[in-house]
């Protein structure tokens, strides 16, 4: 299932300082079929049967990879001529060719130098991969000039009786009906001598592979990249979270919109995975072309009638860059275009909206609109099958009852998300025990604390990496009495123990929560001491007891 490389190839290759092709160690998951049906048709050129191949996808499914670990693992066998076109608001003329110039010897670079009839270089070129076996790649077509669009076309029609394989690749996610390599495409499409290389998402499996001892949830990694490989090897680069390199990526592609396009895109984001191009238009007001550019542009994708962001990574980069304004004002459109479309309640993924404005209109103090927004969404959730968006809804719940003093049904409503979130959540169920013990103590309901921790307790002892675990929610001052209940995993004393937590741990500093009695200036040492934890690397220690949750 997986291949892996890293050498320096000895040619000019893309990108590079030197002019090298540098490869990096980095597994090749699910790419077995197209590898046997690139070295198929590189067997068939070896013979003097020509071929040109298209290796097609969106950003980052892998095409570069795919075309360089072929090229590695044939560059004994052939010469290789790498050329690539560039997104240039004014791009040279057949690009490719000059680069290939530098790589190859005799008549040839002078000829190109020297310029003349398209015609004539393209017989030159031509005639040159006619005296020698060669693989010719030509990355990133989809910004071809126009020059290198008639090469390509020429080189097609005349490859048959070439000992060349001419590999072309290309991202069909930014093909609007009227961009100029569909003219090509079309072509090629009755030609018998062209091979047509999809490439699909990375799987589940995959996912998992690549995550090996992480601690990420691989069906939850997948679901927000799309299996898109560049997404899921950033976002585990990146722990989990939003990856810097992807949001910079979808923020560059983002700016080639026009202003209409962006304001379709930034209310698509907020509407949710699933947008019904009706909805869209009620919350933008804007004409058919702008969602059309979004499409053209790959921002966004066509399922049946709706559309959706093709990663919803790519959704939460958008959301996440908007100024909260503009987002609770386009939240507030999305909510009045909602209640005047009943059916559309019915719809799940929409209600990630009406849980959002929940959410905002809680922290603006419009609390009665946040809870009707909030049971409007319990309404059509709960007879459904378990899904994500009810444990969301469910803590929403929580929190707004035990903000009307409501503390029994608060706790009741978090004690539902946990146990719906065991469906979902891969030692997701010890943090939520934590929190809701902590909600127990901060609202006085001590024995119903002590059952949480008791089955909290239960569950650390047989986790590895317990402090880990704990980290998300020991860190916030808000869960001191959930601190407080941790303290037998690693002290004898309730109240005189520590616990280090190691995703704050660095050379210089890490941060203790010392579960004691803050009138005590000396239990952080002592308890730190027991549990043989660095005292003189502790830079930041919070004191936290039952009753302190500041």
């Amino acid at each position: 299932m997986t291949g892996s490389f890293c050498t320096l190839i000895q040619w000019p290759g893309p990108a590079t300082a030197t002019g090298f092709l540098q490869l990096r160690l980095m597994p090749l998951l699910e790419r077995e079929p197209p590898l046997a049906e690139l070295e198929a048709a590189l067997h068939g050129a070896l013979a003097g049967r020509g071929r040109v191949v298209l290796v097609s996808g969106e950003a980052g499914i892998g095409k570069t990879a795919l075309v360089e670990q072929f090229t590695h693992d044939q560059r004994h066998q052939v010469r290789v001529l790498w050329g690539a076109c560039d997104a240039l608001f004014t791009p040279r003329p057949l690009g490719p060719l000059h680069d290939m110039a530098a790589q190859l010897k005799g008549e040839w670079p002078a000829r190109l130098s020297a310029g003349g009839p398209p015609a004539a270089l393209f017989a030159v070129f031509l005639a040159e991969l006619r005296q020698r076996p060669s693989l010719v790649i030509v990355e990133d077509v989809h910004w071809a000039d126009e020059a290198t669009l008639d090469l390509l076309k020429y080189l097609s029609r005349r490859v048959a009786g070439a000992p060349a394989l001419v590999v072309l690749t290309y991202r069909d996610d930014e093909l609007g009906v009227r961009h100029p390599l569909r003219a090509l495409l079309v072509d090629l499409a009755a030609s018998n001598v062209v091979v047509r290389l999809p490439l699909t998402p990375l799987s589940v499996g995959a996912v998992r592979t690549l995550l090996g001892e992480r601690r990420l949830e691989a069906e939850s990694l997948h679901q927000q990249t799309g299996g898109n490989p560049f997404f899921v090897t950033e976002a585990i680069a990146a722990g989990g979270g939003l990856p810097p390199t992807v949001r910079e990526a979808v923020l560059a592609r983002a700016a080639r919109l026009s202003l209409s396009g962006q304001a379709v895109l930034r209310a698509a984001a907020v509407i949710g995975p699933r947008i019904e191009p009706a909805l869209l238009a009620a919350v933008t007001s804007a004409e058919a072309y702008a969602a059309e550019e979004c499409l053209s542009l790959g921002m966004l994708a066509a399922h049946g009638e709706a559309l959706s962001f093709r990663h919803e990574l790519a959704r939460q980069t958008i959301l996440e860059t908007m100024p909260p304004t503009q987002r609770l004002a386009l939240h507030r459109l999305t909510l009045v275009a909602l209640r005047r479309s009943p059916a559309a309640r019915a719809d799940l993924t929409r209600l990630r909206a009406l849980s959002a404005l929940s959410m905002l209109l809680q922290v603006t103090s419009q609390k009665d609109e946040a809870e009707r927004a909030n049971q409007a969404a319990l309404a059509v959730l709960e007879p459904l099958t378990p899904n994500r968006e009810l444990i969301f809804a469910y803590n929403m719940e929580a929190w707004l009852r035990l903000g009307r003093n409501d503390n029994a049904g608060g706790v009741a409503m978090a004690e539902k998300g946990l146990a719906l979130a065991r469906h979902f959540e891969e030692d997701g169920e010890l943090p939520r025990l934590y929190e809701i013990a902590g909600l127990c103590w901060l609202y006085l309901d001590h024995a119903r604390g002590l059952e949480f921790l008791e089955r909290a307790l239960a569950l650390a002892l047989k986790i590895e990496h317990v402090e880990q675990t704990l980290a998300e929610p020991l860190s916030s001052p808000t869960h001191g009495a959930s601190a407080s209940t941790a303290s037998p995993l690693l002290g004898d004393d309730a109240l005189d123990g520590v616990i280090w937590l190691h995703t704050y741990v660095s050379a210089d500093r890490c941060r203790a929560y010392c579960i004691c009695d803050a009138s005590s200036p000396g239990a952080v040492r002592r308890a730190a001491m027991r549990n043989s934890l660095p005292v003189d690397r502790i830079t930041e220690v919070r004191i936290l007891t039952p009753y302190s949750f500041t």
